[in-house]
């Protein structure tokens, strides 16, 4: 009777090997969250400095107030404007689908550690008021600093009236959130008187200009101007106004 045996030889690996293996996985890693982190950013549409950010007419949806003595569209003797009536702000315009950032990025990219989103109910258990936000792309800024610059946008509602905000946030090469800051808005504030006693949803013109110096020119809900600048690490700060 024949025997085979077969001898297996023990793999012995050097420790140089293993070392290089250890060193080698956090630059893959850190490679990886740079892939992710510049998709992130590329789905930015990039803007060019000086810019003006601010919720623009096709923002918006309308509606439109007319006199009940104006006649209808076949009165000759009436314009199209007396017709149409006079329009206004109903709400914002909620984006497209392609548009919206998942809260995993947004966690992970554009909101401070201190920032979560909670429901909020309020005591009557009748009228409930809860603040789900939708978040979505707006743009990138043309800087050429060492950080990058985007803005994005927050869409949610409380009660009866919608609100929109834009942030403009200053990120490090690695996507580490710097610092942030509200650029603009277009929040229910009430309703406004058009016409003979006629009631509509007022927004507020908040809206930011911004310099290629990195200046940034806010102006609030009260018409009053607050003035801003990012310095080159990305930190935005308070400046004298008339600077």
């Amino acid at each position: 009777m024949n025997i085979h045996i077969t001898i297996f030889k023990k793999s012995i690996i050097k420790p140089s090997v293993i070392f290089g293996v250890i060193l080698t996985l956090p630059f893959i890693s850190s490679g990886q969250k740079n892939q992710k982190f510049l998709a992130f950013l590329g789905r930015f549409p990039e803007k060019s400095l000086p810019a003006i950010i601010a919720y623009k007419h096709n923002e918006f949806d309308y509606g439109y107030y007319s006199d009940e003595n104006l006649g209808d569209e076949n009165d000759s003797s009436k314009t199209t404007i007396e017709i149409s009536g006079q329009e206004y702000q109903n709400s914002v315009l909620i984006k497209d689908d392609s548009l919206v950032i998942p809260y995993a990025l947004m966690q992970q990219y554009l909101l401070a550690d201190t920032e979560s989103v909670q429901p909020n109910w309020l005591v009557d258990s009748l009228v409930s008021d809860t603040i789900n936000p939708t978040y979505y792309i707006s743009s990138k800024l043309n800087t050429g600093k060492s950080f990058h610059c985007v803005i994005y946008e927050m869409q949610y509602w409380i009660g009866s009236g919608s609100n929109a905000e834009k942030y403009l946030c200053t990120l490090n090469k690695k996507g580490k959130l710097i610092d942030k800051i509200l650029v603009a808005s277009a929040n229910y504030s009430g309703t406004g008187i058009m016409g003979d006693g006629f009631r509509v949803p007022w927004f507020p013109d908040v809206r930011s200009e911004i310099g290629k110096d990195m200046i940034i020119h806010f102006k609030n809900a009260n018409s009053g101007y607050i003035n801003y600048r990012i310095e080159n690490n990305g930190k935005i700060v308070k400046i004298e106004t008339g600077n």
